[in-house]
């Protein structure tokens, strides 16, 4: 459950990284990504926005759990059917929804029939991998999933599957499934992890921030850092300046 960051090699958000590989080593990759912008990525959530579209966040569905650790063997959640009806009472078709990794148990290997169910879903989807998403770039495709990343940085939010450091404004994130225990430096991270895995919308999460940051727990490490409160003058500018894009659906950056 916590994390504790190693920088020992820098992965690239490409194609190449996204094989079909062990936990291990996805977990890895996941933790040694280098965050970055996706101007594709950018383009095309900034489309949606425009056209009337929401940008919805998700995370951890794993919908199909182990039986045993290690072992194969798995089977559906006890929520499976719940979490497939927030999501489509939740996102449209003229919708985004970002998946923030973890769609099922590392152990399930049947790849055609999480294909069959996660390709069904309305909406564009976008998908940062988590140290349990074990198939190839072609699999997740297959799933009906735009784009296929570790992490990428839209207005200046870094979305990923683990807390990780950045320089970025906020860092949406899964994996924690609600623990709010980190190992890293925490300040600017969140959470979106909820029980009944309805996707939220990114406005909502940068509104439940200041809330969140207030109840972390930092352990004892390395950096021996305490928790902070990062919401200065400075983020609230920044803040009020991406509302205001947001509801213009306009973005300087595009």
């Amino acid at each position: 459950m916590f994390i504790f960051l190693r920088k020992e090699i820098n992965i690239m958000n490409n194609v190449d990284n996204i094989q079909s590989v062990s936990e291990a080593k996805r977990n890895k990759l996941c933790h040694n990504v280098t965050p970055e912008t996706n101007p594709a990525i950018g383009k095309l959530i900034n489309k949606i926005e425009r056209a009337g579209g929401k940008v919805y966040v998700t995370t951890d569905w794993h919908l199909f759990v182990r039986l045993e650790k290690g072992k194969k063997k798995c089977k559906p959640r006890d929520n499976f059917n719940e979490i497939i009806n927030n999501y489509r009472n939740t996102v449209t078709d003229k919708d985004v929804c970002i998946f923030l990794g973890d769609l099922c148990d590392g152990e399930f290997g049947a790849s055609d029939e999480l294909v069959n169910v996660i390709s069904t879903l309305p909406g564009t989807k976008i998908l940062c991998l988590g140290n349990n998403d074990l198939f190839d770039y072609e699999v997740y495709r297959n799933m009906g999933f735009a784009q296929v990343v570790y992490t990428f940085i839209w207005r200046d939010i870094l979305f990923s599957h683990y807390p990780l450091v950045n320089t970025n404004k906020l860092n949406i994130h899964g994996h924690l499934h609600g623990c709010r225990k980190y190992l890293v430096p925490y300040t600017n991270q969140i959470d979106v992890f909820t029980e009944d895995r309805k996707p939220q919308t990114v406005i909502s999460i940068i509104n439940k921030q200041p809330e969140y940051a207030k109840h972390v727990v930092v352990k004892e490490n390395m950096f021996g850092q305490e928790s902070v409160n990062i919401f200065s003058d400075e983020y609230q500018t920044w803040y009020d300046e991406w509302y205001r894009y947001h509801e213009l659906c306009e973005d300087p950056t595009d």
